[in-house]
């Protein structure tokens, strides 16, 4: 069995979807998205949470800021016009599993997008189709 098929087998046993960061550096290099610290202030700021506010409710710990996040952006996120939008109520039924799925839904989407950004710069993309190819394997 091929390590996509392992991969997938494993992903299988859970309820929710995993969420990957690769680290920042990889999705800063190429596609020019924030760190994570940005990033939760990106979607604090979009639901109209004062991240300042969070940032210093969690010690500045990010894992905790996330969580504190994840509460606030679930409660109003359903509000907005991307959530009232976002996908049918059979789809919603199978995505919305807890209260990180909207931020989760909202992240992925925003990741999915900043593809559209790859940074225009021949060695970078040689490095990203050397890479991709390794990773297949």
């Amino acid at each position: 069995m091929n390590f996509k098929k392992k991969l997938e087998e494993h992903f299988k046993q859970f309820e929710a979807s995993p969420v990957l960061f690769v680290g920042s550096g990889v999705s800063r290099r190429y596609l020019g998205v924030p760190c994570w610290q940005d990033l939760l202030k990106h979607f604090a700021e979009a639901i109209g949470e004062n991240h300042i506010k969070l940032k210093t409710k969690s010690n500045g710990d990010l894992p905790e800021y996330a969580q504190l996040l994840v509460s606030a952006y679930a409660e109003k996120w359903w509000d907005t016009e991307e959530g009232q939008l976002a996908l049918s109520e059979k789809e919603q039924e199978k995505t919305f599993i807890n209260e990180q799925s909207p931020l989760k839904l909202s992240i992925s989407k925003y990741i999915e997008n900043a593809h559209k950004n790859i940074i225009d710069n021949d060695e970078l993309k040689h490095e990203i189709s050397g890479n991709a190819a390794n990773l297949l394997i």
